[in-house]
This record gives C-alpha cells, sequence and structure tokens, in this order.
C-alpha cells in the first residue's frame, strides 16, 4: 500500500472523476499495481496500490462497508498495522464478520466500530482517508509518529488530501504561494513547524493527529501524546533488558510481515545491526512474518567515517549470512533538480539519497519491505536527567553510583554539573529558574551561520514561541514530547519514505513504533545512559546476540562524503545572481561574504550545509515561476 488522494466539497458541489485521477497519477510511482478511483456524491477518493503482505493481495481499495453503489463509508490506507493480531481477535468477538484478511477490512471496521476514536485502537505505520456518507463527513489520520504521511489544503469550500505534496497539487485549480516563513526554518537549520511545508496553504497532519470536515472548518484532533510519568521501575536492573529484549524481537516481529523476502538495512551501527541479529534469531526460530531475509548494508569510502564494513563483517560471520554491500549513490545537483521537480517538495539531502544504490538492489532482488533503525537516537540515548528522577524518588545510594560512574567517565567538574544542573537545580523555584535563564548568555539562533534580516529573524522567533509555548515549561517534563515531536523529523521521514516508495519499496521503523516509544517514555533514564555510557540497555539486553565489535563500539559512522561530492558544482551556484527571496531572507552583507569566500576557502572549511540550504530554496522557487534574481 503506496499512496492515497482524497477530495471533499463541504459544500455540496458534485465530485468530478478529473481532480482525482490528476492526483493519483502525480503519484503514478506509488501504484506499481495499478491506481484505482471512487467517486462519490461529493467526495472521491483514490489508491495506489502496492502490495507488501499476504493479506494486501486479497484487498480492494477503495474499500467500502458494503457492496452496493451508494455505501454508507469508503476508505483508503497506506501502510501496515502492526497490531491485526488483536484487531482480528476484538472483531470476531464481537460478531464482525470480516470479509477479506487485509488490514484496509480492519481499518474500515474499526472506523464502523470507534467512528473518530478509531486511531486510538489502530497500531502500525499507516494514514488513511474515509468518506462517511452518513453525516457527509470526510475523516482522515495518520499514525502515532506520522511514518505514513498526509497532506492536505483546505481553499474555503473543498478539501484535497494526498499522500504526497504533488497529489495534493495536481488536484488544485490553482498553484499556492511559496510559503516564505518555512524557508526561514531551513536556513537556520532551527525547525519549529510539525505541519507547514514549502508551500502556503498546504499543510502535512502531524504525527498522531486525525482530522474531520463536515460543516464549517477542518477539525484537528490530537489522540496520542507521550506520557512523561515513569510507569516501568524493576528493582532489578536485569528486568530491565530482559523486558526490553522481549519488546525488541516483539516490534521487528510484527514489522517483518512480507509475502516476499524481508530486507533488514545493517550499518554496522548499534541499532540496525541489532535489527538484523533479532531478524536472523526470529527466522532460526520460524517466527518470521517473511519467507525469507536479507541483508544490505552501504560500502562506504575507504579511509573516511563513512567505512564501517568492519562492523558489518562482523555482523555477517555473528549470524553466518551474507550482507549484500552497495556503494553510496553520491548525485550530481542535476539529480536533486529533476526530483525537485518530480515531487514538488524539497530534494532528499545528500546524506539521505546515498542509500539510493542499496535502495534498488534490494527491490531488485524482490523485496517491498525494507526494514531500518531510525528512532534509535532519539528513543534509546538518554539524558542526565536521572539525576533528578532518582532525587526525586529519594534513591540516594543509586544517586551516588550514578554520579561516581559520571565522575570516572567525565571527570569530577563536568560531573558535578550534570549533578546541579539536571538535579539540583531542577528543584529551585520557578522565579529563581527563571532569573538565571534571563541571565544566562543568549545563544545565536543562527545556528547554521545564516544571519537572517530582520524581518526573517522576527518570523523565526514567532514560530519558536508558537513551537514552545504549549510545551511543559520545566525541560525535564518536555524533553519526551520534543523527541516525539521533533519538527525536522516528519520531513526526514516523509522524504526517506518517499525516496524508497520511488523504487519500489516502503520502509519500517520498529524501533519508531508505539509500543517501543511507551517503554522508553517510561523507563528512568539511567538505563539508557550511565556513566557515559549510551544505549545501556540496549547493549545489556542483546549480550550474545549483536556481536561483541558491535555491541561495545563507542563511535558512529560520518557521511560528510556525501555533500563534499557536490562541492565544485556548488562553486557554480554561488557565482549566479541569488532570487530576490532570498536576498529578502538572509543579511545581505552575510549573503556576499559568504558566498564569494566559497571558491577559495578548502574544502573542509566550506558551509556545504548552509550552501545546501540555499540551493534548496533555489528549486523551489524556480519551480512556480521564473525566477527574480539580484546580485549579491
Amino acid at each position: 500500500m503506496a499512496g492515497i488522494a482524497g477530495i471533499f466539497h463541504a459544500g455540496g458541489k458534485p465530485a468530478t472523476r478529473q481532480a482525482i485521477t490528476a492526483a493519483g497519477e502525480a503519484m503514478r510511482y506509488r501504484g506499481p499495481d495499478g491506481i484505482t478511483h471512487w467517486i462519490g456524491a461529493r467526495a472521491a477518493l483514490a489508491h495506489c496500490r502496492m502490495c507488501t503482505t499476504p493479506e494486501s493481495l486479497e484487498e480492494c481499495q477503495p474499500a467500502a462497508n458494503d457492496a452496493s453503489e451508494d455505501a454508507a463509508i469508503v476508505l483508503v490506507m497506506d501502510g501496515f498495522l502492526s497490531n491485526w493480531e488483536e484487531l482480528r481477535r476484538d472483531f470476531t468477538a464481537r460478531g464482525i464478520r470480516l470479509r477479506n484478511r487485509s488490514d484496509a477490512e480492519l481499518a474500515l471496521r474499526a472506523y464502523e466500530v470507534w467512528g473518530e476514536d478509531c486511531p486510538r485502537h489502530l497500531d502500525g505505520e499507516f494514514a488513511l482517508i474515509v468518506s462517511d456518507a452518513r453525516n457527509h463527513s470526510l475523516f482522515a489520520c495518520t499514525d502515532h509518529q506520522g511514518l505514513r504521511t498526509l497532506h492536505w489544503h483546505w481553499d474555503g469550500a473543498t478539501l484535497f488530501l494526498a499522500t504526497d505534496v504533488a497529489g495534493v497539487l495536481a488536484a488544485m485549480e490553482q498553484a499556492p504561494s511559496v510559503n516564505l516563513g518555512y524557508f526561514t526554518e531551513i536556513l537556520a537549520d532551527e525547525w519549529y513547524s510539525l505541519d507547514e511545508t514549502v508551500w502556503k496553504g498546504v499543510m502535512r497532519l502531524p504525527p498522531a493527529h486525525s482530522l474531520r470536515l463536515g460543516r464549517g472548518e477542518p477539525r484537528l484532533t490530537e489522540y496520542w501524546q507521550v506520557s512523561p510519568e515513569i510507569s516501568i521501575v524493576y528493582a532489578d536492573e536485569r528486568d530491565y533488558a530482559e523486558h526490553y529484549r522481549e519488546l525488541l524481537f516483539d516490534c521487528v516481529r510484527r514489522t517483518s510481515r512480507s509475502h516476499l523476502p524481508l530486507a533488514i538495512e545493517v550499518s554496522g551501527g548499534l541499532d540496525s545491526s541489532a535489527l538484523y541479529c533479532v531478524g536472523h534469531e526470529l527466522d532460526r526460530q520460524g517466527r518470521l512474518l517473511a519467507p525469507e531475509m536479507r541483508g544490505y548494508a552501504l560500502a562506504g569510502i575507504p579511509g573516511t567515517g563513512s567505512d564501517e564494513l568492519a562492523y558489518v563483517n562482523a555482523v555477517e560471520e555473528h549470524v553466518g549470512r551474507v550482507i549484500q554491500r552497495e556503494p553510496l549513490f553520491l548525485a550530481g545537483l542535476d539529480w536533486y533538480e529533476r526530483r525537485s521537480r518530480l515531487d514538488r517538495d524539497l530534494p532528499p539531502r545528500p546524506n539521505a539519497a546515498m542509500g539510493l544504490n542499496m535502495q534498488q538492489r534490494l527491490v531488485a532482488d524482490g523485496c517491498r519491505v525494507s526494514i531500518n533503525g531510525h528512532g534509535g537516537d532519539q528513543w534509546l540515548d538518554g539524558t542526565q536527567n536521572y539525576y533528578f528522577e532518582m532525587m526525586a524518588a529519594g534513591q540516594w545510594k543509586q544517586l551516588a553510583s550514578a554520579y561516581g560512574a559520571d565522575c570516572r567517565s567525565y571527570g569530577w567538574r563536568p560531573a558535578t554539573g550534570f549533578l546541579t544542573r539536571y538535579g539540583i537545580w531542577q528543584f529551585a523555584p520557578d522565579g529563581l529558574r527563571r532569573l538565571r535563564k534571563a541571565l544566562a548568555p543568549q545563544q545565536n539562533d543562527d545556528c547554521n551561520g545564516w544571519v537572517l534580516s530582520p524581518q526573517a529573524g522576527k518570523e523565526l522567533a514567532e514560530r519558536k514561541d508558537r513551537y514552545f509555548a504549549p510545551l511543559p515549561k520545566p525541560a525535564r517534563l518536555r524533553y519526551k514530547q520534543q523527541k516525539h515531536l521533533f519538527p525536522y523529523l516528519p520531513l526526514a521521514l516523509s522524504q526517506g519514505e518517499r525516496q524508497l516508495a520511488h523504487v519500489g519499496a516502503e520502509p519500517r521503523s520498529p524501533m519508531l513504533s508505539r509500543a517501543f516509544i511507551e517503554f522508553s517514555a517510561a523507563t528512568p533514564e539511567h538505563i539508557r545512559l550511565r556513566g557515559g555510557e549510551r544505549r545501556r540497555v540496549h547493549r545489556t539486553g542483546l549480550r550474545g546476540i549483536l556481536p561483541e565489535l558491535v555491541r561495545n563500539r563507542a563511535d558512529k559512522a560520518e557521511f560528510s562524503a556525501s555533500i563534499e561530492h557536490s562541492a565544485a558544482e556548488f562553486t557554480k551556484f554561488v557565482t549566479q545572481p541569488m532570487p530576490t527571496a532570498i536576498h529578502q531572507l538572509i543579511d545581505s552583507e552575510d549573503l556576499s561574504k559568504i558566498l564569494s569566500s566559497y571558491c577559495n576557502a578548502p574544502i573542509d572549511q566550506r558551509p556545504l550545509w548552509q550552501v545546501w540550504s540555499l540551493y534548496e530554496i533555489y528549486l523551489i522557487l524556480r519551480l512556480n515561476q521564473p525566477l527574480e534574481v539580484q546580485n549579491p
């Protein structure tokens, strides 16, 4: 299941085939198994089909609740459900007859049973759109993390929805203008918007949200949040590791469901290597829900930080399976421009595009599902908030032990700083903490080096305020929510999913599953970080499953080679006149200084990622109209 679209005329205007067909055609690459449409009285739906599970072979989308032409409820769904077993048992107990085994059928019956509350009962990686003729409404939702994307636009009379921005734009009668406010986030590399795109008024449905439109305006509802409370506590540290190991095995099993060979990306790091080794164990035990599994790795450039083959070799030797290696895909700028024009959106960043050779290979080998290790960095690294947790719980012996471990790892000065900042200071009165923050030196918001124009800087500051306003004020209470709702993550996930869909597969992310996130949020921080050792529970829980070379690994790969490949081409780009819009966003003196010095700087001192952000915006500005340019 690879792409969906929907159009709903709130005022009663009849639906037509032309617009929904255009939306589907704009995402044709998402439907290698066909594109189908449904046209109702005031709603229309499209489904771009790519079968990835045995059950999806039985589905027929758009799926209606009965076989008549006037079916009251019609659904389209992208993605898969990880709690399909529980849903089937529930519906069977309720006496509900399931017409086939597909996840779309389960989602349709979930909407019949629970209505707008159905997302609370669905788990997995999914987006769905439902036309409900009973109350002349349209309902849509995405999963808890936004692992399947849904974009939408409301013009006051008609609602347009599609997996891709390109699908929304294709259905609209008039192209929108660019979103200059969103450009400030790109240039500053400060991300505050969960729901905006590069097009004004074309929105992304945030993670764990649903949308309903009947009469009036579209109404968004958040149906799930990460809990800040620690609810899983064991007296014996070994119980955390056992719980984690069982959880990880279950998450991998639930995401392994495929009727074709299952691909698992193996970087050589702690996360993806663990998933591959767990997949191997599941296959050995007969619990893998795919006919076979295959490993794929990037062959980085020897002698650079991108070369992880020593760790890949260790995994390969440990499990006794061959892992296919593919070279980095190092694209020219013309490739990124073609991709941007095709998708009508930002192109993938070089450190994401570099996996294209590997992705094409796994599809050529017959795979349509690729498991990745996304989520490990967010939910396994841990923070020094364990000092506050231990002090609040009166765990003084554990506190002394943690402080001692940090002293041995970092030295007594840094360790005392951690104890003060993350522990003692958290119990200070709110007024005193606010005063300390006000007196502290202000950090430069232009963290990526660009000095924004006064107007753009004001816009960015307002966006920052809007992002933090609903979050709890003490950092210790909001850091879990910020992990879940990190604004750049939905964009990165969307771009990664789209790139894989272009070659004919879908990603799955066990470490971003709801169960994985809930375990991390509900357990104390010290099981993930202590004495400088990150991913503690992961390393302990996978003893004997991961090879020791990988389990004890302390470094991470570095992929600057992916953008350094474009350094020479950027020389031509920075010497041409820049669009007027860029001069409106960046301080003209700073822009001129950086662009003029780029060509003469050594490659390791060139502001490559700053220039990349300019290039991204340049591509979007070129999509709609001839550029108005201005010399630096």
